[in-house]
């Protein structure tokens, strides 16, 4: 399995950037729904916060991946990318 300082280190920025992916994203549809359509002013905003999301989740997927796939968080995971069914 996973050694506890690894998964210290990667979980814990893991869960914060997605954590906090969603709450941008649940605020960015919100703030979408009520404000139809959307004020010109708020439209640039509106896209580099979306922006920071696309990033975000990026990032957040990327430690996700390298819990399973490097650290073999995910038990057998890793037989899928090798191609070795041991």
């Amino acid at each position: 399995m996973i050694d506890p300082s690894v998964k210290q280190h990667l979980l814990f920025y893991h869960e914060r950037i997605m954590i906090g992916a969603l709450g941008l994203a649940v605020a960015l549809s919100i703030r979408a729904l009520l404000a139809r359509p959307m004020p010109t002013k708020e439209r640039v905003l509106f896209v580099v916060l979306l922006l920071v999301l696309v990033g975000g989740v990026t990032v957040g997927a990327d430690f996700g991946g390298r819990i399973v796939y490097d650290y073999n968080a995910g038990g057998n995971a890793n037989r899928f990318r090798t191609g070795i069914d041991s």
